[in-house]
């Protein structure tokens, strides 16, 4: 997908994660796209990388040669922030953003919580009503879990 504002190409795919003093880094700024709700295949999820010594037992990986050596895993998390190998679907990137601050905050004091790194993406698929109804629903709960208005 290519977006234009002002004769500008946006690339509405772009990622972010931490920068190296762990601060998570906005995509755009508010108001500066109006492409920030994602059309019908299209969803903002959060991925979070955790070294394997530190993933919760019931997410590890079988894959017993890694342990121990560093290795990160990924996974996904739910709207209430606990880790999960679900796919989280959200409505925007902003809002996808503001969990993403709002979950480094909640992380703070697990195990894993100063080695995660949180990344904020756009994914594409053709899954149109599985992702409406998915985007509908995630959004909605982050937005409770959070304390925002829920319109």
């Amino acid at each position: 997908m290519i977006c234009f504002i002002d004769g500008k190409q946006i690339d509405v795919f772009k990622t972010i994660e931490e920068d190296e003093n762990v601060n998570i880094e906005p995509v755009n700024q508010s108001g500066d796209s109006p492409c920030s709700h994602l059309g019908q295949g299209e969803y903002a999820t959060i991925l979070i990388s955790i070294p394997d010594r530190l993933m919760p037992k019931n997410l590890q990986g079988t894959d017993h040669f890694w342990k121990g050596h560093g290795a990160l895993q990924t996974v996904s998390v739910s709207p209430t922030g606990r880790l999960t190998n679900k796919q989280l679907m959200i409505e925007s990137i902003e809002l996808a953003n503001r969990f993403s601050v709002y979950l480094k905050e909640k992380f703070k004091d697990r195990s894993y919580g100063n080695e995660c790194k949180i990344k904020v993406t756009v994914v594409s698929d053709t899954k149109y009503k599985t992702i409406a109804r998915k985007k509908l629903k995630h959004s909605q709960l982050i937005k409770s879990e959070m304390g925002l208005d829920i319109n």
